[in-house]
């Protein structure tokens, strides 16, 4: 027997409480939001990519913040879901799809 008792222990303790101490980083944040346009500068969509594994982390901070506010205590975590997946945050993705149609509608004309 491990001392982790079962898998689920195992993953959590190993994986995922590191990744979501991360995730509490504005630095976190910052390589998320670089990663998702740098890949749409190679033609990979990059949200696509990137959250595969920065979703499950934005996901567990919200839950955070939302069983805080259910208690009646402060909301702590900045970056959640709704701060890393609104349209704002991926102005990058605006520019290439602008960007595109220009060229598109000036090869047509």
């Amino acid at each position: 027997m491990t001392p982790y008792e079962y898998a689920h222990y195992f993953i959590y303790q190993v994986l995922q409480q590191p990744l979501v101490g991360l995730g509490k980083l504005a630095g976190f944040e910052v390589i998320y939001q670089f990663l998702s346009t740098l890949l749409w500068f190679f033609g990979i969509n990059g949200p696509a990519v990137t959250n595969t594994v920065f979703s499950p982390i934005h996901k567990v901070l919200t839950v955070e913040n939302y069983e805080a506010a259910q208690a009646g205590l402060e909301m702590v975590n900045i970056f959640t879901s709704g701060f890393s997946f609104n349209h704002s945050a991926h102005l990058g993705q605006f520019s290439h799809k602008r960007n595109l149609r220009l060229q598109t509608a000036s090869c047509i004309a």
